[in-house]
């Protein structure tokens, strides 16, 4: 992959790629011999809560962990024990979602701006034709420098299309060499593990284009280029999934 850097060949994909990077968070949990696990995550604000969402594959890696040793867990800014906030999850759906509403806007949490506040739950309707973006953290560009440290660089695509669209899920060609990397190590996008959790959009058409919350990134098929995503019509205003969901094709 040719290596981007902060600007793409035309400013308005570059800011298009730049949007979802606002949303995303890292998910870390690692034990004080620096042994450590990541993925992605984001805040969204349903009614009077603010849910964090990530997949349910990095919930269960958690709880294989803390199995064998204390560890700590952190989701963004907060620290917390994610299986004491667990909402709702389903293996089957690859989605967890927690409730981290006490944590959001504390001096230890996450800031308010943080949170995705859609005008409309569930998301709309979703078209063979639209144009997606997203962004996450990959592994290959966390960087411990101490016990409580790290830097985590992202991943991010402004403008993908809709490769396969199915009623719980669809692909995106990801395009590698159309997509962004922040913070200087292009080595990021060799491994797109950890991207998991992430925060999928749908770019809609209005008076102004705006970006819709449609889906959470699950896994990238590197043979294909493609990315999996979870749509979030499963997800209920109060944080529920909804199970019929996997009765569908998944």
């Amino acid at each position: 992959m040719e290596y981007q850097g902060q600007n793409l060949k035309n400013p308005f994909f570059d800011e298009m790629a730049n949007y979802p990077r606002r949303f995303v968070l890292p998910i870390l949990f690692a034990d004080p011999s620096g042994k450590t696990n990541s993925g992605s995550g984001f805040l969204l604000r349903l009614r009077d809560r603010v849910f964090g969402l990530t997949c349910s594959h990095v919930i269960e890696k958690y709880r294989s962990r803390v199995a064998e040793s204390p560890i700590k867990f952190q989701f963004g800014g907060a620290v917390l024990d994610p299986r004491q906030c667990l909402v709702s999850e389903s293996a089957k759906l690859d989605v967890a979602v927690l409730d981290l509403t006490a944590s959001t806007g504390a001096g230890d949490g996450n800031p308010e701006s943080a949170c995705l506040t859609p005008a409309a739950w569930p998301p709309a309707e979703l078209a063979a034709d639209d144009v997606l973006a997203f962004a996450g953290f990959p592994g290959t560009g966390r960087e411990r420098f101490e016990d409580d440290y790290y830097r985590f660089q992202s991943f991010s695509a402004g403008a993908t299309s809709v490769e396969t669209l199915n009623h719980t899920y669809l692909y995106t060609k990801v395009a590698l060499s159309e997509s962004l990397v922040a913070g200087g190590k292009p080595e990021v996008a060799d491994n797109l593990a950890g991207i998991s959790g992430g925060p999928v959009f749908a770019w809609r058409k209005g008076a102004v284009v705006t970006a819709e919350l449609i889906g959470m990134a699950v896994r990238y098929v590197e043979e294909y280029d493609l990315l999996y995503v979870r749509r979030l019509n499963c997800l209920g205003p109060d944080g529920t999934l909804d199970l019929d969901h996997e009765l569908y094709p998944v």
